[in-house]
């Protein structure tokens, strides 16, 4: 979510400044600073990346035996595994719960990146670049939060330290271990 903070205001900046330069509306220029970079991108890859890592020239000849020996390692475990059905794939409540967890995600991604903007305008704000900055505030906001509180985590450590010194057989059985973790909390 965090390339929406940027992506937010940059789309609302060519949609605005962009509009009607050379006879061009500004969702056409958008389409094509956007668009055009991942094609050019995409036809050098297919040229320029080669299938096999023993045709790779950028690869050491250390590097090119590991991801050989991985890539016969993976197909060794792949068939050594039992074959199942796709029913049995789709019973499974880990993938059921795996499937649950990316459909919400997937849901509050496209709520964020489709409706806010609209809602946003629907608010009167009808500046496309203001539009665009006001969209990253809460990608802004969320990247802000994924920076660790690292009070709270050593004030956490520690009273999981206290929790196994509490515990009888770790106080009966001191142990070198809990001394080293105890002096990094500290």
């Amino acid at each position: 979510m965090s390339a929406t903070t940027i992506a937010g205001p940059l789309c609302g900046s060519i949609l605005k400044y962009m509009n009607g330069v050379n006879g061009w509306a500004g969702w056409q220029w958008l389409f094509l600073i956007q668009g055009l970079p991942a094609a050019v991108l995409g036809v050098l890859i297919y040229f320029l990346l080669q299938d096999k890592p023993a045709n790779a020239d950028w690869l050491t000849s250390t590097e090119k035996n590991v991801v050989r020996y991985n890539l016969e390692t993976d197909v060794k475990d792949i068939e050594s595994e039992s074959e199942g059905t796709r029913w049995d794939m789709s019973c499974d409540p880990k993938v059921c719960l795996l499937s649950l967890v990316y459909l919400v995600l997937l849901g509050a991604t496209y709520t964020m990146v489709f409706w806010l903007p609209t809602l946003i305008q629907s608010w009167g704000v009808k500046d496309l670049f203001l539009i665009g900055i006001y969209s990253a505030i809460p990608n802004a906001v969320g990247v802000i939060g994924m920076i660790p509180d690292w009070a709270k985590l050593r004030q956490m450590a520690r009273a999981a330290l206290a929790f196994r010194c509490l515990r009888r057989d770790r106080c009966a059985r001191p142990r070198h271990h809990d001394a080293v973790g105890g002096a990094l909390v500290a």
